[in-house]
């Protein structure tokens, strides 16, 4: 009896080990920390975007490993209208940009700053990888 509650106890230390490293592996995706060095990709198609005055339909982000597939990111942008004070944040499901993302696309002015953030992507494996931030000032 002894010897068995030491191996359920050993089991479950097992189990809670193993968790615990699934949890902090997520974490990273859920936290939106870069798990790569691979980089994101803004409107690889000039002809379809008419930058830095708003964004398209065909307006969107890629991966630069093109096996990857773009699942969500976040864009943050401020100095909108030409204001100090004006800034926006969207949440975009998919590699193509959201309405919402659009209208924020459509506010940008000279100096505006953008950001993508917390770009996530899964490969053929199945992993979800956070890929780096794409960080723009239209000039």
């Amino acid at each position: 009896v002894i010897g068995m509650k030491k191996q359920i106890g050993l089991g479950v230390l097992i189990l809670f080990v193993a968790l615990i490293q699934a949890a902090g592996q997520n974490g990273l995706v859920k936290h939106c920390e870069p798990n790569t060095s691979i980089k994101a990709v803004l409107c690889p198609d000039k002809d379809y975007c008419p930058l830095p005055k708003g964004g398209c339909l065909y307006t969107r982000l890629i991966s630069s490993d093109t096996s990857l597939v773009i699942l969500e990111f976040k864009v943050f942008a401020e100095r909108l209208n030409q204001s100090e004070t004006d800034f926006a944040e969207s949440d975009n499901k998919g590699q193509y940009f959201s309405p919402a993302t659009l209208i924020i696309f459509n506010k940008l002015t000279q100096g505006s700053e953008l950001s993508f953030y917390c770009i996530k992507a899964r490969n053929k494996q199945g992993q979800v990888l956070v890929l780096q931030p794409v960080n723009i000032i239209v000039k």
